[in-house]
C-alpha cells in the first residue's frame, strides 16, 4: 500500500488533543501529522472495535475509560460515554473476542475493570465487574489485560505481584482467578503477547529486563519454557522493559533506558534466539508497532516517533526518519 494512516496516543498533560491522525508514505518513508483529534486527553492506550470506528480510550490522570465514535473521515471524535475505572492509572485495554466487553488494567492497583458494551450505541455500561487478584489489591499493579487466543480466559499481568492471572470467561462474566504463571520477586512482568498459533506466549518484564517464552496450557496456565535477557551482555546501566509484539516468527521488545528494540526468532517448541538489538534513535521507547515491512517506535521522552524498515528475515534497519510529536505512547493503524 502507498500509505498507512494511524491514530497515535500521547500524554497530553491535560490538553484536549491526546489523539492525532498520522500518515506514513511507504514509498518515501515520510511520516506526517494529518490532524489533531480533540476530545481524549492523555490517551495513553486504546483499542478499536471490529468496525474500527468505536474507540475505548484510557485517561490515566483522571482514572477513567472513555468510549468514542470516530467520524467516517477519521478526523473527529465524538464521546459516547465515560466511566471511572475503579482504581488509579488505567494503562492498558483489551477487547473481548465477541466485541461485547472491554477490560482495562489499572496500574494503581492489582485490579482490572470489565465493562459491557452497548451493542447499539457502543457506550460503556456503568455496571462494571472488578477483577481482583489473589493478594492485596493495594500492592498490585495491573499492567496488561487480554483474552486468550481461544477466548476462554482473561489474562491479567500484575507487575506488583510478579504474576499473570487467568480468569475463566463465559462470554458475559469472569470467574475466580488462578495464578497462570508466577515470576521471581521483583521481576515486574509488564506485557504479554501470544503467537499466531495460540500455542505459545511471550512475557516481558520491566525490572528484570527479560523475555520469557511460555507454553499455553488448556486450563489457563502458562508454563515457562526459557528466559532471555533483552539487553546486551555486559550492559549495567538502568533500563526498563516496556512493550512486546509478535510478528510471524519474530518477537520484538523495547528497552527504556538502553533505548533499543531487541528482536528474537521463535524456533521449535517456542524457544527463542536473539537476532538483533537496535538503538531506537530516541529516548524511552514505551511503545512500538510493526506493520507492512515497517516498525514505528514511540519515544516518549524525546517527543518523537522513529521509523525502521523490516526485512523479510525480520531484521530491522534504521531509516533516519523521525516525526516530532509530544510524548507519543500509542499507535493503532486505521483500516
Amino acid at each position: 500500500m502507498a500509505q498507512i494512516d494511524f491514530l497515535s496516543g500521547s500524554y497530553s498533560e491535560g490538553a484536549p488533543s491526546g489523539i492525532h491522525r498520522l500518515r506514513l508514505d511507504t514509498a518515501t518513508d515520510e511520516l506526517s501529522v494529518v490532524a489533531a483529534l480533540p476530545g481524549a486527553p492523555d490517551a495513553s492506550f486504546f483499542v478499536a472495535d471490529a468496525t474500527g470506528r468505536r474507540l475505548y480510550v484510557t485517561n490515566e490522570p483522571d482514572a477513567r475509560l472513555g468510549a468514542f465514535s470516530l467520524s467516517p473521515d477519521a478526523l473527529a471524535l465524538t464521546r459516547l460515554s465515560d466511566q471511572p475505572t475503579g482504581a488509579g492509572l488505567p494503562c492498558h485495554v483489551g477487547l473481548s473476542p465477541e466485541g461485547t466487553h472491554v477490560a482495562v488494567a489499572n496500574y494503581g492497583a492489582g485490579r482490572t475493570t470489565l465493562f459491557a458494551i452497548d451493542p447499539i450505541s457502543g457506550a460503556l455500561s456503568g455496571d462494571a465487574q472488578l477483577l481482583e487478584g489473589t493478594q492485596s489489591t493495594a500492592d498490585g499493579h495491573a499492567h496488561w489485560v487480554g483474552w486468550s487466543p481461544d477466548g476462554r480466559f482473561i489474562h491479567v499481568v500484575d507487575l506488583g505481584h510478579d504474576e499473570v492471572r487467568a480468569y475463566p470467561w463465559d462470554g458475559a462474566r469472569a470467574g475466580a482467578p488462578i495464578i497462570s504463571v508466577g515470576l521471581d520477586k521483583g521481576a515486574g512482568p509488564r506485557h504479554l503477547a501470544f503467537d499466531r498459533s495460540g500455542q505459545f506466549a511471550f512475557l516481558i518484564t520491566e525490572y528484570a529486563n527479560t523475555l520469557t517464552a511460555l507454553r499455553v496450557e488448556g486450563d489457563g496456565r502458562l508454563s515457562p519454557i526459557e528466559t532471555h535477557s533483552t539487553l546486551p551482555k555486559g550492559y549495567a546501566e538502568k533500563s526498563f522493559g516496556a512493550h512486546i509484539q509478535v510478528v510471524g516468527s519474530m518477537v520484538y521488545v523495547s528497552n527504556r533506558g538502553h533505548n533499543s528494540i531487541a528482536a528474537f526468532r521463535i524456533g521449535p517448541e517456542g524457544r527463542l534466539t536473539l537476532t538483533q538489538i537496535v538503538p531506537t534513535g530516541g529516548n524511552w521507547p514505551r511503545f512500538f508497532l510493526a506493520i507492512d515491512a515497517h516498525l514505528l517506535v514511540c519515544n516518549q521522552l524525546s517527543d518523537d516517533i522513529t521509523l525502521f524498515t523490516l526485512q523479510p528475515d525480520g531484521r530491522m534497519g534504521a531509516t533516519g526518519r523521525r516525526l516530532a510529536l509530544h510524548k507519543p505512547v500509542m499507535l493503532m493503524p486505521l483500516d
